[in-house]
C-alpha cells in the first residue's frame, strides 16, 4: 500500500516537472543559496509577487520531465538545490518576462539563476540580462511599422515632386524647341513669320 502510494505521489510530480519545464513559453532554472524553510518561503514571496511560479522539484524527476524532448539541454542544470522559475500568465514578451524574473531574483536574495529555456532555445545566466534589456514587443512592432510607412511616404514625395519639377523641365524644353521652330522660319524668309 505505502508503495503505491509512493508511486502515485512520484507520478504526480513528474507530471509537474513536465508541467514546469516543457509548457512555459520562458523556464529558468535557479540554485537556492539558502535552502531553509524561512527562505524558500521569502523567495516564493518575491517571485509571486512578480508573477513568477516556482517549483522546488527533485532533480531526478526534472531530468526524467525534459528527457528526449526539445528541452533536454537542461537536464546538466539539474544538481543540487534547485528551484524552477516561470511566468504564471503567458505572453509572446520575453524581454518583460525575463525583467520581472530578473527584478524577483534581485528581490529574493536567495536564488543564482543557472540557466533555462525560451522555447527549445537555450539560456545561459547571462542571456536573462540580454532579453531585460532587448526591446519590448510593442516597441518592435512599433518601429516596423515606422520602416513600412517610411519608405511608402518617401515614395510619394518622389512621386509629387517629379511632376513639379517635370512640368517645368517640358515648359523649358517646348520654350527651346519653339525658340529653334521659330529662327527656322526666320530664316526661311521673313521676319514676321508670314513668308511673304
Amino acid at each position: 500500500m505505502a508503495a503505491a502510494a509512493a508511486r502515485l505521489r512520484k507520478g504526480a510530480l513528474l507530471d509537474a516537472a513536465r508541467r514546469a519545464l516543457r509548457e512555459p513559453s520562458l523556464v529558468a532554472v535557479g540554485a537556492l543559496l539558502k535552502a531553509d524553510v524561512p527562505a524558500v518561503r521569502a523567495a516564493r514571496d518575491a517571485y509571486r509577487a512578480r508573477g513568477i511560479r516556482v517549483k522546488k522539484l527533485p532533480n531526478r524527476l526534472c531530468r526524467l520531465a525534459v528527457a528526449d524532448t526539445d528541452r533536454a539541454f537542461l537536464a546538466g542544470l539539474f544538481a543540487g538545490d534547485l528551484v524552477v522559475l516561470h511566468p504564471t500568465e503567458a505572453s509572446s514578451d520575453a524581454g518583460a518576462q525575463a525583467r520581472d524574473l530578473l527584478a524577483a531574483t534581485k528581490d529574493a536574495g536567495n536564488v543564482k539563476l543557472l540557466g533555462g529555456a525560451l522555447d527549445d532555445a537555450a539560456l545561459y545566466a547571462a542571456d536573462f540580462e540580454r532579453l531585460r534589456d532587448a526591446p519590448s514587443l510593442h516597441e518592435l512592432r512599433a518601429s516596423v511599422a515606422r520602416a513600412v510607412r517610411e519608405p511608402a511616404a518617401r515614395a510619394a514625395r518622389a512621386l509629387r515632386q517629379p511632376s513639379v519639377s517635370t512640368g517645368r523641365l517640358a515648359k523649358a524644353q517646348a520654350a527651346k524647341v519653339g525658340r529653334g521652330v521659330r529662327a527656322r522660319f526666320d530664316g526661311l524668309g521673313g521676319d514676321d513669320g508670314s513668308g511673304g
